[in-house]
């Protein structure tokens, strides 16, 4: 048996349109977002000024990933006995 895990790393930058789409979810402290959500980026509640400084601080950052894709399962030989 043969198996085989492919790991690729792909950069991925903060750029402006981030800042835009945190700018457009921002929310008052009446209409709180959950801690859940990708657009509160202190995890504070609230999507705010706060969270448009922090994308803007990251600018251009870039950040590394690695997506694994599925395993892949290769079987040389295979014997059934009934």
């Amino acid at each position: 048996m043969t198996f085989s895990i492919l790991a690729t790393p792909i950069v991925v930058r903060t750029n402006a349109t981030d800042t835009s789409v945190v700018r457009q979810n921002q929310s008052t402290a009446t209409n709180s977002v959950g801690v859940t959500s990708i657009y509160d980026l202190n995890k504070d509640g609230r999507v705010n000024a706060t969270d448009t400084s922090i994308v803007r601080q990251n600018l251009l950052a870039a950040i590394l990933q690695y997506f694994t894709v599925a395993a892949t399962l290769q079987i040389d030989s295979l014997l059934y006995s009934a």
